[in-house]
């Protein structure tokens, strides 16, 4: 399920961050890593090294030189890598930093509007009448145009 919402919307993304856990494998990265293959975003692709608390020294450098051998070959090959540790407060806000200075592309907001729907969910109660519905809530994103807030009568239908 989370690698299906991932691949579905993949092309809706300004950027990738992988995550990867410096204390155990993780078969999703390797998923991640290949749907980025076979997908092939054209988008800047960042590796954030987490739960970097107990490796120290020379450690980090050879966890480092494992995730470069681990991603050689792929889309991600000349990726940043940010070892983190949020709990010994270290090189969060250098990710900060990073994200922040990811380009915004630029989107035509005089087109219609069109938006890419990666997920959706209903928020109405189950049995509900029809007159006590509120509606759901889209994921995805917006490629281009503007979306306003529209007010719908249902009677007028």
């Amino acid at each position: 399920m989370l690698l299906s919402t991932m691949v579905s919307g993949i092309h809706a993304m300004d950027a990738i961050i992988v995550v990867m856990s410096a204390q155990d494998a993780n078969h999703r990265v390797v998923e991640h890593l290949a749907a980025i293959e076979l997908l092939n975003p054209n988008v800047p692709i960042l590796i954030a090294l987490t739960r970097m608390k107990s490796v120290t020294g020379r450690l980090i450098e050879l966890l480092h030189a494992d995730v470069v051998r681990f991603i050689r070959g792929t889309r991600a090959e000349n990726s940043i890598i940010i070892p983190i540790s949020e709990h010994a407060g270290w090189n969060v806000d250098v990710l900060r930093e990073y994200i922040c200075s990811i380009p915004i592309p630029m989107r035509d907001l005089t087109l219609p509007p069109e938006m890419s729907i990666i997920r959706s969910w209903n928020v109405n109660q189950m049995h509900s009448n029809i007159d006590d519905w509120v509606g759901g809530i889209l994921g995805g994103a917006l490629k281009h145009g503007i979306i306003k807030v529209l007010t719908f009568n249902l009677d007028s239908t």
